[in-house]
């Protein structure tokens, strides 16, 4: 019975395993690549095959050649940030003396408010300055209340 037993199960396990090789096949069926799909797929491997060959041939190449590149590399990197750096500048160059223009047209360019504010700030504080400096020049000039001027004083020592 033992036997009989352990037909059955294998029996069993036979037609689960046919049940799921058979929804496995159908799963396949439905999601088989496009035609579209599989020539992407074969361009790729065959990109990345030229590449790989590429790669081997002109690795000694490169190898050889390195002393020589590395420098000029470095060189191009550096004339490539001296000209972007330098049309940058440029550029904020003609920014500016555009604004300047705009302003003194009296255009009112962005931030114009922010000039006018500081240049009457700075007025205001050279004027105060200005009549201090007269009120200081003019009290050195005037006689002192201890009788005499410091000029007479220091003329006696």
């Amino acid at each position: 019975m033992a036997g009989a037993e352990a037909r059955e199960k294998l029996q069993e396990l036979e037609r689960k395993m046919r049940e799921q090789t058979r929804g496995m096949m159908d799963d396949l069926q439905q999601r088989k690549p496009t035609s579209s799909q599989v020539v992407r797929f074969v361009t790729f491997l065959v990109g990345m095959g030229v590449v790989v060959v590429a790669l081997a041939v002109m690795a000694p190449v490169l190898l050889l050649l390195s002393p020589v590149l590395v420098p000029v590399g470095f060189l191009l990197a550096l004339c490539t940030a001296g000209a972007l750096i330098t049309g940058s500048l440029f550029i904020a160059a003609v920014s500016a003396v555009s604004w300047v223009y705009k302003y003194l047209k009296g255009k009112h360019p962005a931030g114009s408010q922010q000039v006018d504010s500081a240049r009457f700030r700075l007025q205001d504080t050279a004027d105060e300055m200005r009549s201090k400096a007269r009120d200081f020049a003019g009290s050195a000039f005037q006689p002192s209340s201890q009788g005499g001027s410091a000029g007479t004083e220091d003329a006696s020592a």
